[in-house]
C-alpha cells in the first residue's frame, strides 16, 4: 500500500488517500485512520505496515466512536459533580445551593438528553456561562486525572470474555438438549418392539405347554 508523499511517517491520521497499484484501496484507508504500527519510505512514497484489524465503520474508527460516547459520559459526570458542589454538604438541593440561579440552570439542562456533548454545553452556556465554563473544566480534569482508564479496559475485556463463555454454554446446552430429543424416540421405538406380543413364540389354541 502506498501513500502520496505529502504525508509524513508517523502522522498518518484523518482523511487520507491510499493509492495502490490496483487503484483505490478502501481497506487501506480505514486501516490508516486507526494509525499504522510503523512505516517506511521508498523514494517519494511512504510505505505503511499495519498489523491492526480492518474495521469497516462508516469512515470513522471505533476509537473515535468510543471517544464520542465517553465525551457524553464525561459531560454528564461533570454535570453531576458540579451540581453536587452547588448543593453543598448534605445534598440540600436548590434551597441550600449557594448559587441558586446556576443550580437551577444546570438542573434544567440535565433534563435534556445528551446527544451531542458540545451542543449540550452550548445550550447550558446560553443559560449560565459561568456554570458552563466550570463544567468544561471539571469534565476535562475528570477525564485526565480521575477516570480509571486501566479499569475501563479490564472491565471491557472481562465482560467480553464473560459474555462469550455464557453464549457458548447456552449453545452447548441447546445442542445437547436437541441431541437428546432425537435419541429418545428411537430408544422408545426399540423398547416398544421388544415388549410387543408379536415377538413371543406362537402357541396353538387349547394346547398345553410341553411337560418337562
Amino acid at each position: 500500500m502506498l501513500l502520496s508523499p505529502t504525508f509524513k511517517c508517523g502522522h498518518l491520521r484523518g482523511n487520507l488517500r491510499a493509492v495502490s497499484n490496483r487503484g483505490k484501496d478502501t481497506g487501506a484507508i480505514a486501516t490508516l485512520r486507526r494509525g499504522p504500527r510503523n512505516c517506511s519510505t521508498r523514494g517519494s512514497r511512504v510505505i505503511v505496515h499495519s498489523e491492526k484489524q480492518y474495521v469497516p465503520f462508516g469512515g470513522r474508527s471505533p476509537e473515535a466512536v468510543a471517544a464520542g460516547a465517553l465525551n457524553r459520559l464525561f459531560t454528564f459526570a461533570a454535570a453531576r459533580i458540579v451540581l453536587a458542589q452547588l448543593e453543598g454538604s448534605g445534598s440540600r438541593g436548590a434551597l441550600g445551593a449557594y448559587n441558586k440561579p446556576g443550580y437551577d440552570a444546570l438542573s434544567a439542562q440535565l433534563e435534556e438528553r445528551i446527544e451531542d456533548a458540545d451542543e449540550w454545553v452550548e445550550k447550558l452556556m446560553q443559560k449560565d456561562a459561568g456554570i458552563a465554563l466550570r463544567l468544561m473544566d471539571v469534565r476535562l480534569a475528570y477525564a485526565k486525572d480521575d477516570f480509571e482508564w486501566d479499569v475501563l479496559r479490564n472491565i471491557a475485556i472481562r465482560d467480553l470474555n464473560k459474555g462469550s463463555m455464557a453464549i457458548m454454554k447456552k449453545a452447548a446446552a441447546a445442542s445437547f438438549a436437541a441431541k437428546t430429543e432425537q435419541e429418545e424416540p428411537s430408544t422408545t421405538s426399540r423398547q416398544t418392539q421388544e415388549d410387543s406380543p408379536s415377538n413371543e413364540p406362537p402357541h396353538s389354541s387349547g394346547s398345553c405347554p410341553p411337560s418337562v
